[in-house]
């Protein structure tokens, strides 16, 4: 009865000349892109006409400086595996393994049954190449893992409340087609020094580890990181000889400090390249996000600040050749619930990996 309705109401707009709204679209639009042996996610495009409708979020977003990872203009289809299926993951932290040649990407399952992921894709191809399910203590790893970023030795990623970890980097040498589960080395709390707040994200560019708290005003995430300020952005210089000499020398050293500005909260991923500090605030399925280029100062000001308007639930991030390589959470079944109710369903939703220049002139 559900779909017969769904059936006439698309119909009488497609007579009326209308187009159809996302969400009465079926789900039979799907595209499966590619799938894994041993792995219970697909790597399955999950918004219809996507080539097209992206094309459409260039010239609304970024002042038309992005372009979206879908085999158009010469870029490969970075589909999100894990947003759609018998199983579901939503995708949170994005990073590039350069001796590998893959996009990395985390992910966690909103149930808590599965253990969370990060799924590793070809660089070139987009193809989905290997899953590393994640394990602390022997366990499986349900948390978020908000953020990762991959250093000389090791992959950094989020843990629960104010902890960062890692992984040793010999642990994703695996040839394609590899599913396999890792050990979370360790973890250390840095609490203290991002006062109490949770440690919501973690990027690695050039050496530098940035991570911070995302700020809001309603409970869990109104734990503000100082007495004056709500949100911080904490960056570490990273240095060592092996894995586990680099981490040791990350958890004993003392982070420079980015306070930004009371009007910028809701922080979901940071970076600092050179002597710019990069900031995407975003929270709600409905809601546009805010990406900001700071001068990387002690206290950031909004003022001199580049701002430029995102589409809603941008995660995480990672800058590589001169480009912002981002991804959003929008497309998971999670939150993209093709609800006849349009504020439960993801305003512009993607399901791939997008390129922003953020090299403007000025």
């Amino acid at each position: 009865m559900k779909k017969a309705i769904i059936a006439v109401i698309i119909v009488l707009a497609i007579a009326a000349g209308l187009t159809v709204p996302y969400f009465l679209k079926p789900k039979e639009d799907n595209v499966t892109v590619d799938t894994l042996e041993g792995s219970v996610y697909t790597q399955t495009h999950t918004v219809a006409d996507y080539a097209k409708v992206y094309k459409k979020y260039v010239s609304r977003y970024f002042s038309g400086r992005i372009n979206s990872y879908d085999s158009e203009d010469g870029l490969p289809d970075v589909c999100i595996p894990g947003l759609t299926g018998s199983r579901i993951t939503v995708p949170q932290g994005a990073a590039y393994f350069n001796p590998k040649g893959w996009y990395l990407i985390s992910a966690y399952d909103p149930e808590g049954k599965m253990p969370s992921v990060i799924y590793a894709l070809s660089g070139k191809t987009g193809e989905f190449k290997a899953q590393f399910n994640l394990k602390r203590d022997g366990k499986d790893y349900t948390g978020h893992v908000g953020g990762i970023g991959v250093s000389n030795y090791n992959l950094y990623l989020t843990g629960e409340g104010s902890e960062i970890g890692y992984i040793d980097l010999s642990m994703l040498y695996v040839p394609d087609g590899t599913v396999r589960d890792v050990a979370i080395a360790e973890f250390t709390d840095i609490s203290e020094v991002v006062g109490g707040a949770s440690a919501s994200y973690v990027t690695v560019t050039d050496g530098i580890l940035c991570t911070g708290n995302f700020y809001h005003t309603e409970e869990p995430y109104n734990k503000k990181a100082g007495k004056d300020y709500s949100s911080v952005v904490l960056s570490y210089t990273l240095k060592g000889k092996s894995s586990a000499d680099e981490w040791k020398n990350f958890a004993k050293s003392i982070p420079k400090k980015y306070i930004l500005p009371e009007t910028v909260s809701k922080i979901q991923c940071a970076a600092i390249k050179g002597d710019k500090l990069f900031a995407v605030s975003s929270y709600g399925r409905r809601n546009d996000s805010e990406f900001y280029i700071f001068t990387a100062k002690a206290k950031l000001d909004e003022k001199t600040a580049r701002v430029y308007t995102g589409m809603p639930m941008i995660e995480g991030f990672f800058i590589r050749n001169g480009s912002v390589n981002f991804i959003t959470e929008s497309a998971s079944d999670k939150y993209n619930t093709r609800s006849y109710f349009f504020w439960k369903t993801s305003k512009n939703p993607t399901d791939v990996m997008w390129k922003f220049d953020y090299n403007e002139s000025e």
